[in-house]
Formats: C-alpha cells, structure tokens, sequence
C-alpha cells in the first residue's frame, strides 16, 4: 500500500502478518520524496522491517514536526541546509563531496530542522531533512543521496505544514496496516 503521493512525499509499506511472531509486524518500507524511491542505487534492494517501530518512530518525527522554528530559508542552498542539519550528527567524520569540513566551517549549524530519514533509508545511502521557511510559507526538504565521498542534494517545497499532514497520513496509514488480521492459515487434514 502506497500512503501519500509519490510524487510530493510517500511510504510505500506492505505489511506481511505472516514474517513474524509475537507484537511485531514485519514487512517491506520504501521511502519516496518528489517520485524518488530512496533505495540503494546500487542494488536497488530493499530489506523486511518491524513495521511496528515505524509508527512509533514516525509519531515522535510529528511531534518534532509541530515544535519546529521556523527560518528565512531563502538565503541558502540545498547544500547549505543539507550541511546544516547533517554536520552535527556525523561531526567528527563529515566530508562534503570528498572534502572534510573544519570544525569553524560550522556557520550554518544552528538552522533548525527535523531528521526524517528512517534507518532503512539510511542505510540506503540516503537522508532526507525538513525544515521550516517563515518567510516564503514553505516546508523545505532537502534530501540527499551519498554515492562513495560524492553527494547529491535536492530541494523540494511543500505547502507550510503539509509535511505534518502527509505523515499523519503515514502513522493512520500504519495503523490500518498493522491493525489487518493475519491470512487463515492453510492446513493439510490430518490423515
């Protein structure tokens, strides 16, 4: 099931009651932003998750969502705020395009922005950042996908809190998936 519009900013999960036993749902999760599917490009593969942690992980980005400042985003790149929001999680090892960044090249460091990359995104290679632009009316994101030391960065805008509603949509998307009873089970007679 596809929750949201590919083109502006997705999940694609299929939930499979069948992969797991106990609280846990299993299944397949693709994040999709601007009719990108953040897989990894070199072997376009994708891996089962416990769907159940995504809603939970996803309910805590919403709330990091609503208590996001917003900023005059217009005097930046996307790689200005791409570096702005990754920088800091990854300062003691951070390079840009095979470049590493000096600790006083940190300017930018203080805009304010949400982390919205999943840990299968990530270990997809790509990161995916929302920020907030109080002058333009907007919901920035800015994600990036990481080929060796080279980074490719894009810049989408959404409406002001669009963001907020399309991921509301994910965690009642969730919920209706993870709430479907498991398939009957086929079974043999016994002889």
């Amino acid at each position: 099931m596809i929750i949201g519009d590919p083109f502006e900013l997705a999940l694609w999960i299929d939930a499979h009651q069948s992969w797991h036993s106990g609280p846990f749902v299993d299944g397949l999760f693709i994040l999709c932003v601007d009719g990108h599917y953040l897989l990894n490009r070199k072997s376009t593969s994708i891996r089962a998750v416990t769907l159940s942690n995504e809603q939970y992980w996803w309910t805590e980005r919403l709330d990091r969502i609503r208590a996001l400042p917003a900023f005059d985003a217009s005097k930046f790149t996307p790689e200005d705020l791409f570096i702005s929001a990754d920088y800091p999680l990854y300062e003691a090892t951070y390079q840009f395009n095979g470049k590493r960044l000096p600790t006083q090249a940190r300017p930018l460091d203080q805009i304010p922005s949400v982390h919205l990359t999943p840990t299968e995104t990530l270990d997809n290679d790509w990161k995916v950042y929302l920020f907030k632009d109080d002058i333009l009316l907007k919901d920035i994101v800015i994600y990036a996908y990481r080929d060796g030391q080279d980074i490719e960065v894009h810049r989408r805008e959404y409406s002001y809190g669009r963001i907020g509603e399309i991921i509301e949509m994910f965690i009642d998307g969730l919920s209706a998936a993870l709430a479907k009873p498991a398939p009957a089970q086929l079974h043999s007679p016994q002889s």
